[in-house]
């Protein structure tokens, strides 16, 4: 059973949290997007995902356009599905989402090899990210 007094303490507990961590004011509903075992290196996509942190979700969508790289295109296709996760299930407009973070996880690595001189061989890794694109509404 909660009181008046243990309602007005949270209140005023809230109240200090906001008031000491503005930036957590501004994420009201935080939506996201995962691609699992997109078939690129994290440290490739994980470049451009460092260029979009904090804009605004239209804007990076603009910017991912014109960046002549796989990794902006595969990051462009997950931000759009987060985009329309935030649209389709959570009611928010497009037009008020921000990225809150764009993270790059390391997936399984597919290891091959590939003949070399005098019958050797050489290993060949073949590395495979998770991304993942949460948004909030500013």
């Amino acid at each position: 059973m909660t009181t008046p007094a243990l309602l007005l303490a949270m209140l005023l507990t809230s109240a200090l949290i906001l008031a000491s961590n503005p930036s957590s004011f501004y994420t009201v509903m935080e939506v996201h997007a995962t691609t699992r075992f997109a078939r690129m290196s994290p440290q490739k996509v994980r470049e451009v995902a460092r260029q979009i942190q904090g804009l605004p979700a239209e804007e990076a969508i603009q910017l991912l356009r014109f960046i002549p790289r796989k990794s902006a295109r595969l990051l462009a296709k997950t931000l759009a599905s987060a985009m329309a996760n935030a649209e389709n299930n959570h009611n928010l407009s497009s037009s008020d989402l921000v990225i809150v973070s764009a993270t790059v996880n390391q997936g399984p690595v597919l290891k091959r090899s590939m003949p070399a001189a005098r019958g050797s061989a050489h290993p060949i890794h073949k590395s495979m990210s998770h991304i993942r694109v949460s948004l909030g509404s500013a």
